[in-house]
């Protein structure tokens, strides 16, 4: 039977910090009616109740795995007067943390309370964000099943996604689910495996859409690849960025012979150059940034790179004469221009992130355009990419303008929230001293 004061409460809400995908904050609401625990920030479900396919009866205490086995436990007590969610393990709250966030640790013998150093996005006192390193973020602990545990070695900055989350953008997390880690760049060493991993091994080197953290756990089947010898790894530490320009260009579809339009020379515009030139694209690429453009001209894949500054769009982008265009630049009101540029039947394609796409309808259902959004990248373009920066045929080093110690973190991540044009492709050597 439900003690008296839970009968009058359909739901418990609170927050926590889990293992689970990475160190993420998630928010959750407990139904005392079903017995189910809902995260509301990830697609995931518990049941707590069940036990060997039995449903058992809620009594004043009930617990349910959170995350990866042996990360933590959800216990809801009763205590007189209120309702709380702890952990079995131990946490303590974190200075300058929003008061519904906990922190966890360990329960295996050996890990408990370990920490590690972590970026993450906080809120500043005047209520702006910051994104520095701090020294005392769970440690996600040893790996289970098939997972593998890393230590990092080197993280690149997403610079849009990054910044879009700095800026509060259109997929920035709220405010009160701060501070959090953001990002999907990391390149660690194996250094432990889980008694169900088969096919890697500890020295193993991988890139890994991971965030940017010392430590890590990533299933064997995971969203990574095993850098070979030939591969740097700093360069890798790019390879998200890369691997979204590989997914944008599988996406136009590109032929040998077709006009590709890359309307911005940041770091996926480039790549995707150099990656639809493969493909045997005739590229163009264009910004308003002369060093961009500089840069994209020494690489050499774009058979024309244009300054489209001022007047630069009317005098040498003509409409209707490229079978694909890229937006990676997402400048507000461009979409018409995109659109007109791109002939009959054509794709217009956007990754810039953005709150709207606003166009001219009949401008499009004239030309019959497509148009195709990408969200991320899997294995096989991260395998292709791989394949090809092994090759040189994908060249990652020039757009390469900072490789600094984590510690120094701090003064990229405010540039790139302040003066985004300074920056350029930036890594992260973990490797600096404490």
């Amino acid at each position: 039977q439900l003690p008296a004061p839970m009968t009058a409460m359909p739901s418990i809400e609170g927050s926590f910090r889990t293992a689970k995908g990475g160190n993420v904050p998630t928010r959750v609401a407990v139904n005392v009616e079903d017995y189910t625990v809902r995260s509301e920030d990830q697609p995931t479900f518990f049941n707590p109740m069940e036990r060997a396919g039995e449903r058992q009866p809620l009594i004043s205490e009930m617990e349910s795995t959170i995350g990866p086995p042996g990360i933590g436990r959800l216990g809801l007590s009763r205590r007189p007067g209120q309702m709380r969610m702890t952990f079995d393990n131990p946490w303590r709250p974190r200075e300058g943390m929003h008061p519904g966030h906990v922190r966890h640790g360990r329960g295996r013998a050996g890990l408990r309370n370990r920490q590690m150093r972590a970026l993450v996005t906080r809120l500043r006192g005047d209520g702006e964000r910051e994104k520095v390193l701090v020294e005392d973020w769970p440690d996600p602990g040893s790996p289970s099943d098939n997972q593998v545990r890393t230590r990092t070695v080197y993280s690149g900055v997403t610079n849009g996604t990054e910044r879009n989350d700095l800026i509060r953008g259109n997929y920035a997390r709220a405010d009160d689910a701060l501070p959090a880690g953001w990002g999907y760049q990391n390149v660690g060493e194996v250094i432990e495996t889980g008694p169900g991993v088969r096919g890697l091994k500890a020295g193993d080197l991988l890139y890994m859409s991971q965030d940017h953290m010392e430590f890590c756990l990533e299933p064997e089947d995971g969203l990574h690849v095993r850098l070979p010898e030939g591969v740097d790894p700093t360069h890798a530490a790019l390879f998200g960025m890369a691997s979204v320009g590989m997914r944008t260009c599988r996406h136009a579809d590109l032929r040998i012979g077709d006009r590709f339009l890359v309307v911005g020379a940041g770091i996926v515009g480039q790549l995707a150059a150099q990656i639809a030139a493969v493909m045997g694209a005739r590229v163009t690429l264009c910004d308003i940034d002369a060093r961009r453009l500089d840069v994209a001209r020494q690489i050499g894949a774009g058979e024309e790179v244009i300054d489209v500054s001022g007047q630069g769009w009317e005098k040498h982008i003509p409409d209707s004469s490229f079978r694909a265009v890229l937006d990676a630049a997402g400048v507000p009101g461009m979409e018409d221009r995109l659109i007109a540029a791109a002939e009959r039947r054509g794709t217009v394609l956007f990754i810039a992130g953005r709150f709207k796409v606003e166009y001219d309808f009949n401008l499009g259902q004239r030309r019959e355009i497509t148009i195709r959004q990408n969200s991320h990248f899997d294995n096989s373009d991260l395998d292709n990419l791989c394949r090809l920066a092994s090759r040189r045929t994908v060249d990652i080093a020039p757009l390469i303008q900072d490789v600094v110690p984590v510690a120094e973190a701090k003064g990229n991540y405010d540039t790139l929230r302040d003066e985004p044009q300074k920056l350029f492709g930036t890594v992260f050597d973990w490797k600096d001293p404490r």
